[in-house]
């Protein structure tokens, strides 16, 4: 190991290290993960919920396969050039997710129904060109919101 030829110790490495592990497991956790469990049930009506969020979690199982199996082999081919490669990757998942995917909080299914039926008429699917961007962000709640839409924390206006 270089941590011995260079005479630092082995919990000077180690503990950092798990720590960034935990932590970025749990950033990934509450980020990347919710796209796999929460937009399928957002976006699909009540009678496909759940084939829709079924298909995306298997089409997320077959992606998570396919990193665990490729990840060894990259490592071995690409040595530290692999963290490039996945920096590229979740770059663009980024910004796909940025571009491509609406706001669905706080907003009732047939609101964001609106937003497929919306993108049809646009002949789009950016997020920013459908309605001058309404779809972006969260919409602002009314002081008398109640039920499906309205916010969890707070009314949403300042």
């Amino acid at each position: 190991m270089n941590a011995d030829k260079l005479g630092i110790p082995v919990l000077a490495v180690s503990i950092p290290g798990c720590v960034t592990l935990y932590i970025a497991t749990a950033a990934f956790g509450i980020g990347w993960l919710s796209e796999v469990w929460l937009i399928p049930t957002e976006i699909f009506p009540s009678t496909a919920r759940a084939q829709g969020s079924a298909i995306s979690v298997i089409v997320w199982g077959f992606a998570n396969f396919a990193v665990t199996l490729l990840t060894p082999i990259g490592f071995n081919n690409l040595n530290y050039w692999l963290f490039l490669v996945f920096a590229v990757t979740n770059t663009f998942a980024g910004w796909w997710t940025w571009a491509y995917s609406p706001e669905t909080g706080g907003r009732s299914f047939e609101e964001n129904q609106a937003y497929f039926d919306d993108a049809k008429e646009h002949d789009t699917w950016r997020v920013s060109k459908i309605n001058k961007g309404e779809y972006r962000h969260m919409p602002k709640g009314k002081k008398d919101d109640e039920g499906e839409s309205a916010p969890l924390l707070g009314n949403g206006s300042s």
